[in-house]
């Protein structure tokens, strides 16, 4: 063999192996952008699902807040009325109408006890169901202010130490609901939903 044979020889081994080489390369891409495809198709159809899944998560979160907004919404006007009648029953003797007539705090507190007691009875089933721990602990504390404030308001004899029991039973009237106040903004995350 001659040297221009030898030169010839080596070109078509080597274009005979880089032909191969190049379909394979070209077949290893294909295969790999296939592949590539494929797993971006299941990754965004894993992602998709798992966005759906969140969104109806969110869905329900919003449902369940907006029911507890409303129980608590409920359940706090009716406390905070009973709230101002036992402040005004604690803080005065008597008041007198805008018609001028004059009537006992007393008369008023016991006149509005029943209403309060069915408003509140109405409601106990689902407040002791669906308040957390801390705020069904602030809710028992209430229950016994409450009780505290209609006994005082009770032994009320016009004199400086009945009057100072209505007083003390008020102060702590007053600590639980500021209490239940920051508890139930906390809970309803007012703070963070206004800013």
């Amino acid at each position: 063999m001659n040297e221009n044979e030898i030169v010839s020889a080596v070109k078509d081994l080597l274009l005979a192996f880089g032909g191969a080489t190049v379909v394979a390369v070209v077949l290893i891409g294909w295969l790999g952008s296939l592949s590539q495809k494929r797993i971006l198709q299941k990754e965004q159809n894993s992602l998709l699902q798992k966005l759906e899944s969140y969104r109806h998560e969110l869905g329900l979160a919003k449902a369940s807040y907006d029911q507890y907004l409303d129980l608590i919404l409920g359940y706090y006007s009716h406390y905070y009325d009973h709230y101002r009648l036992c402040q005004r029953a604690c803080t005065a003797d008597a008041h007198r109408h805008p018609n001028g007539t004059i009537t006992s705090t007393q008369d008023d507190f016991d006149a509005g006890l029943d209403d309060f007691l069915d408003g509140w009875a109405s409601q106990e089933g689902r407040v002791r169901i669906l308040l957390p721990a801390a705020l069904l602990e602030l809710h028992e504390r209430s229950i016994t202010a409450f009780n505290e404030v209609k006994r005082a308001v009770e032994g009320f004899s016009k004199d400086n130490e009945s009057r100072q029991k209505k007083h003390e039973a008020f102060q702590n009237l007053d600590v639980v609901k500021t209490e239940l106040e920051a508890e139930l903004r906390r809970f309803l995350r007012t703070e963070q939903l206004l800013k």
